[in-house]
């Protein structure tokens, strides 16, 4: 019986590391999925933030030439934000089918590949 006593403390040691291992490869997993995601973030939100400007300018010009059309400055700029009032109670409306839902979705697939 004695003579398996070492047999059996060697057995509990290397599965004591097997678990660790297992742990720590988890964690590791872990890690780099979520920076993958961050990092896919972090690059979209740039090219986010150069659309918005772009957008800005866009959405400034087409306001002053609206209000050159009609010899109103401040009617393009009524016309322009009542467009933006009608696109935000759209998307409201359709939030979830429409943003709520494709983003789950693709942070999902983000971190299950």
């Amino acid at each position: 019986m004695e003579e398996q006593m070492p047999l059996l403390n060697s057995l509990f040691e290397k599965t004591e590391q097997y678990a660790r291992t297992n742990v720590e490869l988890l964690r590791l997993r872990a890690l780099d999925k979520s920076t993958d995601v961050v990092s896919d973030m972090g690059a979209n939100l740039v090219v986010i933030l150069f659309l918005a400007f772009s957008a800005v300018a866009l959405n400034i010009g087409t306001a002053f030439w609206l209000g050159d059309m009609l010899h109103s400055n401040y009617l393009g700029f009524f016309i322009v934000s009542g467009f933006y009032a009608v696109l935000a109670i759209l998307f409201f409306l359709f939030r979830k089918r429409f943003v709520k839902t494709p983003l789950r979705n693709t942070l999902i697939k983000q971190f299950i590949n």
